[in-house]
């Protein structure tokens, strides 16, 4: 019985990964809609621009490849 469900996946791994990533992609889509629609119902704003945690605006800074020196910001 097992055999049979993954004879195609060991066959095929090429589009067996793309058919994981298509059924990944819908159900964290699909669970970051009803997150939002709970947060909405139960009314939480959306997060703030602001990082919650101190490590957040480090690595904001980094990703958007701004200075990482403390102090005024240069703009």
């Amino acid at each position: 019985m097992y055999g049979d469900v993954w004879a195609w996946p060991a066959a095929e791994p090429g589009e067996a990964a793309l058919a994981a990533l298509m059924v990944g992609l819908s159900a964290a889509g699909a669970l970051a809609q009803q997150r939002q629609k709970d947060r909405a119902q139960a009314g939480v704003r959306a997060a703030a621009t602001t990082p919650s945690r101190p490590g957040d605006a480090l690595l904001l800074r980094f990703l958007a490849g701004r200075d990482l020196r403390l102090g005024d910001p240069s703009n």
